[in-house]
C-alpha cells in the first residue's frame, strides 16, 4: 500500500470503494460502509490501499481569536420548525466554534467565521423631514457588537452577518430619526438643548430596538447635522452680532 502524508494545515476526505451500501437518503458513510467517510483523516502519515480508498485533501478549519465559527451541518434530521440545530441535527447549529483548530469534514459541515466584539460604522446622509417641513441630513456613527450565542440566530434569520447593518442597524437608525426628528422644528437642531435631547432619545431607542434583534449597541452618535442654509445663516448672523 502507499503512504499518504497529510500536512498540518490539511485533512483528508476519504472515499471508500468497498463496504456495505449506504442506507437510503444518506450521503456520508460510517465505518464499514461504502462511499464518502464521515470521519476525515487528520494530519500525519497514513498507510492506505490506493485500490480500496480515494483521498481528497481539504483545508483544516481555523477560527481566529476575536471570531467564532457559525456551523451549518449538512446532514442529520431537521430540527423542529424555527429552531436552530442541536448536535446531530441538520442546519445552522446553536453552538458556535470558539477560536482554535478543527478537523471538520467539509462534506458534513460548512463553517462561517464571524467577528465578535465591537465594530464601528458611520451611516452617511440619513435624511428626514423636520416638524416644520425642512429636510434635515445627518451622519450617524454606531459602535455595535455581537455576542457569540446570538450569531447563529442572526445568520439563520438573515442569511449572513453583513445583514446586521443593512437589515437591523440602518433601518432602525432611519426609522428612529424619522419618528423622533419630526417632533422638532429645523431650528431646534441648531440649538444646544433640543439637539442634546434628540441625541439622547436617539441613542436610547437605538440601543433598545437593536437589543430586541440580538445586536448590542455601545454608542449611537449623531455626528453632523446639516440644517438647510436658509435657516442656518440668519441664526449664525444673529449670534455673531450678539457677540460683537
Amino acid at each position: 500500500g502507499g503512504v499518504l502524508e497529510i500536512s498540518p494545515e490539511q485533512i483528508g476526505v476519504v472515499e471508500s470503494m468497498s463496504g456495505k451500501p449506504l442506507p437510503e437518503g444518506q450521503f456520508l458513510a460510517d465505518e464499514g460502509f461504502k462511499g464518502i467517510q464521515r470521519s476525515p483523516l487528520t494530519p500525519g502519515r497514513w498507510r492506505l490501499n490506493p485500490f480500496a480508498a480515494r483521498v481528497e485533501l481539504a483545508p483544516i478549519t481555523r477560527i481566529a481569536p476575536g471570531y467564532v465559527g457559525c456551523v451549518t451541518a449538512l446532514s442529520g434530521d431537521y430540527p423542529p420548525e424555527g429552531k436552530l440545530a442541536d448536535e446531530g441535527q441538520r442546519g445552522i447549529r446553536k453552538k458556535v466554534l470558539q477560536p482554535g483548530v478543527y478537523y471538520l469534514n467539509p462534506r458534513e459541515y460548512k463553517v462561517e467565521e464571524v467577528g465578535i466584539g465591537y465594530q464601528q460604522i458611520t451611516l452617511k446622509d440619513v435624511s428626514f423631514p423636520s416638524k416644520d417641513g425642512f429636510t434635515i441630513h445627518l451622519d450617524v456613527s454606531v459602535v455595535y457588537g455581537l455576542l457569540p450565542e446570538n450569531v447563529p440566530t442572526i445568520i439563520s434569520t438573515f442569511g449572513n452577518i453583513e445583514a446586521v447593518i443593512d437589515k437591523i442597524i440602518r433601518p432602525q437608525v432611519e426609522s428612529i430619526c424619522r419618528l423622533e426628528g419630526s417632533k422638532y422644528g429645523a431650528k431646534d437642531f441648531i440649538e444646544g438643548t433640543s439637539r442634546e435631547l434628540f441625541q439622547k432619545t436617539f441613542t436610547d431607542q437605538l440601543v433598545s430596538e437593536a437589543r430586541n434583534r440580538n445586536v448590542h449597541i455601545l454608542i449611537g452618535l449623531v455626528r453632523d447635522i446639516h440644517v438647510p442654509l436658509e435657516l442656518r445663516e440668519p441664526i449664525q448672523k444673529a449670534k455673531i452680532a450678539n457677540e460683537e
